[in-house]
């Protein structure tokens, strides 16, 4: 995992370096837009696989996204990014690592996941007959190493179960993940 987010983080340098050439030349939805197509995909692509290794190796490309916003903002490198985030209508990494693995668990609830995923997740209605608030929840499986805890089966229940009810209850993919989209940012 290491060596893959070390190319991501050479790859991503350069397309920052991209960015803050061109910052004084270009409008800011024009560098939104380079950021959308030189540096969103190689933070995206196969996220919910590769983002349970350490906090360590993840904060490089925390570092690494957050330049990137403020060169396309033109700020000080110590303005704080909550808000340039919230202005640009983007999402911060560890939302997108929580949106990708939201939407895996959305599709095991909404049996649209191959049979394979249907069988290690289960709810909390299958453990008991009566029904909860909480049934429609993905029970957490029980890990005794931090290994088991950061694999995908447990970080997408534990991301599932703390959504709002609103959200869980979408129907289509495109719903869920357009009110998930609005939820992260209004809480920046």
């Amino acid at each position: 995992m290491r060596l893959h987010i070390d190319s991501i983080s050479v790859k991503i340098a350069q397309c920052t370096g991209i960015l803050s050439k061109l910052k004084h030349y270009l409008p800011r939805n024009i560098l939104r837009s380079l950021y959308l197509t030189l540096i969103l995909p190689h933070l995206s692509y196969c996220l919910p696989v590769w983002a349970g290794t350490s906090k360590k190796h993840l904060a490089k490309l925390t570092t690494l996204q957050k330049r990137a916003i403020r060169h396309i903002c033109c700020v000080d490198s110590i303005e704080h990014t909550s808000k340039l985030f919230s202005s640009l209508n983007l999402l911060k990494f560890t939302d997108l690592i929580h949106i990708k693995e939201a939407v895996f668990a959305f599709r095991i609830v909404n049996n649209l996941a191959p049979p394979y995923f249907q069988q290690i997740f289960t709810f909390n209605c299958d453990t008991h007959g009566h029904n909860t608030r909480q049934s429609r929840y993905l029970r957490l499986p029980r890990f005794n190493s931090k290994f088991l805890k950061q694999s995908l089966r447990v970080r997408a229940s534990s991301t599932w179960n703390t959504l709002p009810n609103e959200i869980q209850r979408c129907k289509s993919i495109s719903c869920f993940k357009s009110k998930y989209f609005k939820h992260c940012i209004e809480n920046y």
